[in-house]
C-alpha cells in the first residue's frame, strides 16, 4: 500500500514488527465476524467486546434521551461496582508493565496500551493490518465523537493518526514517543463508516523515525495526510515517573 509519495523498505527481518499483537476472535451471534482485532495477552481483566457495551452506551447517550426509570436500573448496577473501587486510580496495566520492570519484554508492555487494546471506552476498537511496509488501523467512529454535525471531531481524527504512527514507527523501534504530528484535513470525515489510518516508517537520524499517513473511508477517498517523527526511547524513561517529577510510587 502506498502513502502519498513515500515509499519505505520492509522492515528487517530480526525486529519486531508491530506495535500491536493480534488474535483472531470467533464469530458470535449478534457479534461482528471474526477478524483481527487488537486484543491481546496479557491485557486488564476486562474483555474488549464487553468494555464496548461502554462505547455503545456513550453513542446512545449522544443521540437519545434515555428515561429516568431507565436511569435508575442502569444506576443500580453501576454504582455497586464503582463503590467498590478506587475511581482516583491512576496507574494502569501498561503503566505498571514499565514500572516494575521483572521479565516484560517492550512488546509485552506495549501490549497493555488501553486504547490500542481496546479496554479503555474513551476510544472506538482499533483494527491491526499489516500491508507490506504499510501499518493499517481501522475504526469506526460512533456518535460519541462528534465534532461538527454528522463529521468525526478532528482531535479523534488526530488520535486515531497517533496510533497509526506509533505502530508504524514500532516496525523500526517498539518504544517510541510521537515528537511532532501534522494533519492536514482534506474532507469531511463521517461518523458511522469504516474508516483506513495507513502509515509508512523510515529511519531518520539518530533514534528519530519519519512517518507519514494519510486516511481514507471506505471508499478508499482520500479524507487526510498526515507526517510525523517519532523518538526511539529506553523502557527506562517510561518508569517512575510522577507529574511532580519525583519517583512514582509503588
Amino acid at each position: 500500500m502506498d502513502v502519498g509519495r513515500h515509499h519505505a523498505s520492509p522492515a528487517p527481518t530480526d525486529r519486531v514488527p508491530i506495535l500491536l499483537l493480534v488474535r483472531v476472535r470467533p464469530a458470535a451471534p449478534a457479534r461482528s465476524p471474526a477478524r483481527f482485532s487488537a486484543v491481546l495477552h496479557p491485557v486488564s481483566a476486562n474483555d474488549p467486546l464487553d468494555v464496548d457495551l461502554v462505547r455503545r452506551l456513550a453513542n446512545l447517550l449522544a443521540t437519545t434521551r434515555v428515561e429516568p426509570d431507565a436511569w435508575q436500573r442502569l444506576r443500580a448496577a453501576i454504582e455497586p461496582l464503582l463503590d467498590a473501587h478506587d475511581e482516583t486510580a491512576t496507574t494502569s496495566p501498561y503503566a505498571l508493565g514499565f514500572r516494575n520492570g521483572g521479565d516484560s519484554t517492550d512488546l509485552d508492555r506495549n501490549a497493555r496500551h488501553p486504547i490500542a487494546t481496546g479496554t479503555t471506552a474513551i476510544f472506538p476498537l482499533l483494527h491491526l493490518e499489516m500491508d507490506g511496509s504499510c501499518v493499517v488501523v481501522r475504526a469506526t467512529f460512533g456518535p460519541a465523537f462528534e465534532g461538527p454535525p454528522g463529521l468525526v471531531h478532528g482531535g479523534f481524527v488526530a488520535a486515531a493518526f497517533d496510533m497509526a504512527v506509533s505502530a508504524a514507527a514500532s516496525r523500526l523501534a517498539v518504544l517510541n514517543v510521537t515528537r511532532r504530528l501534522e494533519v492536514r484535513y482534506l474532507r469531511p470525515t463521517f461518523l458511522g463508516v469504516p474508516l483506513a489510518f495507513a502509515a509508512i516508517a523510515t529511519a531518520g537520524e539518530g533514534r528519530l523515525i519519519d512517518v507519514t499517513a494519510r486516511l481514507t473511508g471506505p471508499d478508499d477517498r482520500l479524507l487526510a495526510r498526515a507526517s510525523a517523527q517519532c523518538a526511539s526511547l529506553p523502557a527506562t524513561r517510561f518508569a517512575d515517573r510522577s507529574p511532580s517529577g519525583e519517583a512514582a510510587p509503588p
